[in-house]
């Protein structure tokens, strides 16, 4: 059980969090922080930490990345059993998505712990089972073989003109919404399984969207399934099912699901809709088969709708 484990010395997320700490509390500058970040990457017992940056309209994301390893294996081990840990850093900071983001992995990595949800204690958990992988001289046998987690975060950027909204002179603004996506591939067995998950955004409120929120007041779960049917089929054709057995075939609306300007998304995990299929599986359905039914707030524009709005501007000009 993985409360029953012995103390094991801090992790380095534990690491981080108390540098991070202290940084604020001293005004060091983040090229000061960096710097210890390679220090710390330089005494750990995982792989160093290494940062990618990216930029969105409003938030710079880092990728940082680290690897725990069974201590009793070389690189070219076939067995040896490792946990790749791929994570973001935002700057300006932002709490709220941070927590998101641990209590995401957490969820996922440990779905039968009940306190994962809480943002200390899913940090903690994810520090565990690192730990376990880092400090073993044996295989983990509750762990699978290989794991990574991925993470990423995609802005949805929206037209001012559609919004009403005085922006820059490219007509877009910050984004209003957005989405994270935690991948977790697992290798064990000789078969790799992979999961996607994502996590639907409000920018400007900071909270988690459900569908709920998306659609429009008297617009049901039900009707919204409704319009999935087609897509369904679709996938189904291109997996070999008769056309004559699609129409019974069992569909819900998935816990995973995302908006962006070609329409709203949902995402199916590895064999949750056909036995034998390994790969997660994403149906979207386009804005136009959704009239009436999503929130205006929440449609994003694509680059092609801004670009021909555009051109109808300045045809219009005197």
């Amino acid at each position: 059980m993985l409360l029953g484990c012995q103390p094991q010395p801090d992790s380095m997320f534990e690491q981080q969090a108390e540098a991070d700490a202290a940084e604020l509390a001293d005004g060091t500058s983040s090229a000061a922080a960096d710097s210890r970040d390679a220090e710390r990457a330089a005494t750990a017992v995982v792989t160093p930490v290494e940062e990618t940056d990216t930029i969105a309209p409003t938030i710079n994301t880092t990728h940082k990345q680290a690897i725990a390893r069974q201590r009793s294996c070389t690189k070219a081990a076939d067995a040896c059993q490792s946990f790749e840990l791929n994570t973001l850093s935002f700057r300006p900071e932002q709490p709220w998505l941070t927590s998101i983001m641990w209590q995401t992995i957490a969820r996922i990595l440990a779905p039968e712990l009940p306190l994962a949800s809480q943002d200390e204690t899913a940090k903690k958990t994810i520090s565990i089972l690192f730990n376990q992988i880092a400090y073993s001289e044996q295989r983990v046998s509750t762990l699978p073989l290989q794991q990574t987690i991925d993470t990423d975060l995609v802005l949805n950027t929206y037209d001012a003109e559609r919004r009403n909204i005085d922006a820059s002179a490219n007509n877009k603004v910050p984004a209003q919404t957005g989405y994270l996506i935690v991948r977790l591939t697992e290798q064990d067995n000789g078969l790799q399984r992979q999961f996607a998950h994502y996590i639907m955004l409000d920018m400007q409120t900071q909270l988690q969207l459900t569908l709920s929120d998306i659609l429009l007041p008297h617009i049901t779960h039900q009707k919204l399934l409704a319009t999935f049917q087609n897509a369904k089929k679709e996938w189904l054709s291109t997996q070999g099912i008769a056309p004559e057995q699609q129409d019974d075939w069992p569909l819900a609306l998935s816990k995973q699901w995302y908006l962006d300007a070609k329409g709203l998304h949902m995402v199916y995990q590895s064999e949750e809709l056909l036995a034998g299929n390994t790969e997660a599986v994403d149906l979207m359905v386009p804005y136009a088969l959704l009239n009436g039914m999503i929130n205006p707030r929440y449609v994003v524009a694509s680059a092609a709708d801004n670009a021909a709005r555009a051109t109808a501007s300045v045809s219009e000009t005197p």
